[in-house]
């Protein structure tokens, strides 16, 4: 759900990461979270293996906290490494999509210094727009949310046709109100900035978001819809 800003690739890690001077410890230290084990990327997507719990996943802006070993291996949203030495965790939307995500946005965790390097890379509205964009975000997602609930009689199910995925009644109480956001039209595909409204949003599951998105590309629902129609609960 966030349109993309180029910059300077110099200082970025191999999977196009910002490098950064915050760690995990520094954010659990700040925002007093309990753990053992944990991660920090900046936009909340690609991650090392957790191996000791209780332990989290921290982006820029809050973290995901998981209890044990299984609540980490079955969170929805995220894919894990399934080659042998391969040692990763994603989640292709952000761990700020998360239903168990805890916002600490007022409490950025970059110094002085590092946000006004960062700001002063952008021009005029832009700067605003990178400042308040992740939490905008967050309302419109839970906005959407809300009314797809709404809408579906308190079901949500993925969008893409065919495929009609329900978090919750595969998982259960864990999934209730979970799914990811989609942007119908990508955000640097528009000629001018303006505020995105429900209609321009789809409700879809983790699977289907992936392929949207495979290979850098936007494709329609319709696109990526699944060749077998998944058996609804």
């Amino acid at each position: 759900m966030i349109a993309g800003v180029s910059q300077a690739r110099a200082s970025e890690d191999g999977r196009g990461e910002p490098a950064s001077r915050v760690t995990w410890k520094q954010l659990a230290d700040r925002w007093r979270v309990p753990i053992k084990h944990g991660g920090y990327r900046r936009d909340g997507t690609w991650y090392h293996l957790l191996t000791v719990f209780p332990a989290a996943y921290f982006d820029r802006a809050g973290y995901v906290l998981f209890e044990d070993e299984e609540a980490y291996r079955s969170c929805p949203g995220a894919l894990f490494a399934k080659e042998p030495g391969k040692n990763w965790a994603n989640f292709p939307s952000g761990i700020s999509s998360l239903a168990a995500y805890v916002s600490r946005a007022s409490e950025s965790e970059e110094d002085p210094g590092r946000t006004d390097d960062l700001l002063s890379a952008f021009e005029g509205s832009m700067r605003l727009h990178y400042v308040r964009h992740r939490e905008r975000e967050r309302r419109l997602r839970t906005a959407k949310i809300r009314a797809a609930l709404a809408a579906g009689g308190g079901r949500l199910e993925c969008e893409v046709p065919r495929c009609r995925f329900d978090f919750e009644a595969t998982y259960g109480d864990i999934g209730r109100g979970f799914a990811h956001v989609h942007h119908v039209e990508a955000l640097g595909e528009r000629d001018e900035a303006r505020e995105t409204t429900l209609q321009e949003l789809a409700v879809v599951c983790a699977n289907c978001h992936a392929m949207i998105h495979a290979g850098g590309q936007c494709r329609t629902l319709q696109a990526v819809s699944p060749r077998r129609r998944r058996r609804s609960a």
